[in-house]
């Protein structure tokens, strides 16, 4: 199991339509692909950085691999790309 774990912040004007696209098409998107577990978009409670942090699960890196190849990964990252200001990953994986 590994979890594919996103960071980011909106472009100024743009937070009600990057949720929307955190919690619909993205949403969508991984939950549709063979290998996701789980997928989760957290909200910063304290207003602090990052804003908004996306965790999906997934069976392992070979299978993130194949998503984040896909063409229609590519189309709807650049959307989401779009509507950020900051963004950073992490690929993590449990020490046991």
């Amino acid at each position: 199991m590994i979890t594919f774990s996103i960071y980011c912040d909106a472009s100024p004007g743009k937070e009600e339509e990057l949720d929307r696209f955190l919690t619909g098409t993205m949403k969508n998107y991984w939950a549709n692909q063979s290998g996701v577990k789980e997928y989760h978009t957290l909200r910063d409670k304290l207003v602090g950085y990052p804003e908004r942090t996306v965790r999906i699960e997934l069976t392992d890196f070979a299978t993130l691999q194949k998503i984040l190849d896909s063409g229609e990964w590519i189309n709807h990252r650049r959307k989401f790309m779009s509507l950020l200001a900051r963004v950073q990953s992490q690929i993590l994986e449990p020490l046991s």
